[in-house]
């Protein structure tokens, strides 16, 4: 299944300082076009895929199937 995901919010806070990282300065991307398999929780797949992508974990997005 195609997946296009926007408005994607990155947890960038360091747990050790407490630092947080402008995530436009990371130039972590705010969108992504995705492919998941049907028989998973789209949800949980679309933080993984990305999370694994870009090495962030997510905070928020919107996503709509294609």
């Amino acid at each position: 299944m195609k997946i296009k995901v926007t408005d994607i919010v990155y947890d960038t806070r360091d747990i050790c300082d407490g630092h947080i990282w402008d995530q436009n300065e990371l130039e972590l991307p705010n969108e992504m076009t995705l492919i998941i398999e049907c028989d998973v929780d789209i949800e949980d797949e679309i933080a993984s895929v990305i999370s694994d992508t870009t090495g962030w974990c997510v905070s928020s997005y919107n996503y709509e199937v294609l």
